[in-house]
């Protein structure tokens, strides 16, 4: 059999070789985890960087349509108040001409009301004239009737 102080030996052997291994297999995984932490900053470093040098660009762009949004407000700005402009007139000229055509129709109606009362006098005078005819051969036969009579 083999000796008591050999098998310690032998397993303190092996032991040192597993811690061994162990604190490689440690180091490895802990080199492993710095990479990948270098990696993943280099990672977001670039892409932070790739997303500020997007944003710096796109400002001059930014700002021009801006710029040509005003411009196309500030034109709408122009055509609405000229389209107000015109109907401000349209409808000042179209009331001032049904005012001119209400005018005109009152002075129309005074006229026509001033025929009717001429006509009005011509038919009384017609009238007065025909009574007058009337009355004549009326008194001319009775003076004849009483004249044969």
């Amino acid at each position: 059999m083999a000796s008591l102080p050999l098998i310690i030996s032998a397993f303190g052997v092996l032991v040192s070789q597993l811690g061994s291994a162990i604190s490689e297999i440690i180091s490895s995984f802990g080199q492993f985890a710095v990479s990948v932490g270098t990696a993943i900053a280099t990672v977001v470093t670039s892409i932070s960087v790739g997303v500020a040098n997007i944003i710096t660009a796109l400002v001059p762009l930014v700002e021009q349509i801006g710029q040509t949004i005003s411009i196309v407000i500030e034109a709408i700005g122009t055509f609405a108040e000229s389209i107000g402009t015109a109907l401000a007139t349209v409808v000042s000229a179209v009331s001032t001409g049904v005012a001119d055509v209400i005018t005109a129709f009152s002075g129309l109606v005074d006229s026509l009301s001033g025929v009717f009362e001429s006509i009005g006098g011509i038919i009384e005078s017609i009238g007065s004239a025909i009574s007058g005819v009337i009355d004549s051969i009326g008194d001319s036969a009775v003076k004849l009737v009483n004249h044969l009579n």
